[in-house]
């Protein structure tokens, strides 16, 4: 990528340099629009020098499907930003992949989290812990047919405005006990089938949402 910007008719010089990433820099950010490194164990840096480091977007076209792990180094001074407000399709069809991290996420602005990890059939762990969930609207589908999927965690996310949740881990065969009591649905909320499988196993849901207790599963 190019390492000099034109800003305001000034002459910047990128700092980053980062060999793993294509990026644009200016003075208050860096922009990763592909990761090109060789590792399949993706770790995006929560800053630059103190700079603010924000995604383009999470997707197939961003993220490789040979990646196996994708995290967000987490800190406590700094988020890493998504420059869209959605993550649908974000790893949808990559079987390879294994494990997830969002926790150094700044996630306060995305809206929708559908067909997220459809099809991930070797994810076994998803850590959503400790972000910010409350304009989520949409999860349906977020974890269809994730067959392998044992380990997921929400805990402190404040999933507040879900209206969407159908089919949301249809497939998850494996899945034995899952936290929703971040989770609160919409008086209106569509939850069909949330958490369908063909063959109906033992699962424990912890919820104090109304509408996940009555459901049948």
């Amino acid at each position: 990528p190019s390492t000099v910007l034109d800003i305001l008719e000034n002459t910047y010089k990128a700092q980053w340099g980062n060999i793993n990433w294509e990026f644009e820099e200016n003075e208050s950010r860096v922009l990763l629009k592909k990761y090109i490194g060789e590792s399949n164990e993706v770790v995006v840096p929560s800053n630059s020098n103190g700079k603010k480091i924000v995604l383009q977007d999470i997707n197939t076209t961003i993220i490789p499907t040979r990646v196996i792990k994708f995290s967000v180094e987490p800190s406590e001074n700094y988020k890493v930003g998504i420059e869209d407000n959605n993550l649908n399709f974000a790893f949808d069809g990559n079987s390879n992949l294994q494990e997830v991290d969002f926790r150094g996420l700044d996630t306060s602005n995305i809206t929708n989290m559908e067909v997220m990890f459809r099809n991930c059939t070797n994810l076994r762990k998803a850590n959503f812990s400790h972000i910010d969930m409350s304009k989520v609207v949409a999860m349906d589908y977020t974890f269809q047919n994730c067959q392998n999927l044992t380990d997921i965690d929400f805990s402190n996310t404040n999933a507040s405005a879900l209206s969407d949740t159908r089919h949301m881990f249809t497939g998850c065969k494996k899945l034995k006990i899952i936290d929703l009591r971040s989770f609160q649905l919409t008086n209106n909320a569509k939850c069909s089938n949330m958490f369908f499988v063909d063959d109906p196993s033992e699962l424990l849901v912890l919820t104090n949402d109304i509408k996940i207790q009555s459901l049948n599963y």
